[in-house]
């Protein structure tokens, strides 16, 4: 059926080195924009609002007040790197 298993595909990506495993993530994995839209187009782009802000808020209010203290605005962008946003 000139179809490859997937036993023999992993096998070739694991000896073959980091350039065709990287080009093989790329292509299956990397969410680019033209990946994003032909899955658009076939009904099986996903997105979910996970409430992230809230969520770090709730269980790491020490590092939010961090944020406060160190004259960041945890609204916005987020000098730390904690990249709050307000959501």
């Amino acid at each position: 059926s000139g179809r490859v298993s997937k036993h023999v595909m992993f096998s070739s990506l694991q000896t073959s080195g980091t350039d065709d495993l990287r080009a093989f993530i790329e292509e299956v994995c990397l969410a680019t924009p033209e990946l994003r839209a032909r899955l658009n187009q076939h009904g099986l782009l996903r997105s979910y609002a996970l409430g992230l802000s809230q969520k770090v808020q709730k269980h790491f209010p020490e590092f939010v007040l961090k944020c406060f203290q160190m004259g960041n605005n945890v609204r916005g962008n987020c000098r730390t790197g904690c990249n709050l946003r307000g959501r």
